[in-house]
């Protein structure tokens, strides 16, 4: 039997995610709106227990960093303060996922054909 190149990407995957086993804290949770984040949350991404990662296309969204709007922000999920990003290319149709260590990186496609790769490392001593 020949696969398609497309099925033979995607069988992998859908293998090993039926055998992989999650982790899960005790406990409930809720979405709160605490404040505004100043970035409209096309992507959220929470990278520790005290941070989360607000991405979205280029938009007009009202905060502001190095003299434009930004579409993405550092969100302290404990103080409630935010930090916005400067990423040097659009964030839009991205995807991503974490690496063991933490780091989390997607990619996505540039008008121009060319694929971006972008990651984030969480330093918690700033």
């Amino acid at each position: 039997m020949k696969l398609s190149p497309a099925f033979r990407f995607v069988l992998p995957g859908v293998i090993l995610g039926t055998f992989t086993a999650g982790q899960f804290a005790p406990g409930e949770w809720s979405l709160v709106q605490d404040g505004l984040s100043g970035v409209s949350a096309l992507e959220l991404a929470i990278v520790s227990e005290t941070t989360a990662l607000i991405f979205d296309k280029v938009e007009h969204n009202p905060l502001q960093t190095n003299g434009h709007v930004a579409w993405a922000a550092e969100l302290d999920l404990v103080t409630k303060t935010v930090r916005p990003l400067n990423p040097t290319s659009n964030t839009w149709c991205g995807t991503g996922s974490f690496l063991s260590n933490g780091t989390m990186i997607w990619k996505w496609l540039e008008k121009k054909g060319l694929f971006v790769y972008r990651k984030f490392e969480l330093h918690l001593n700033r």
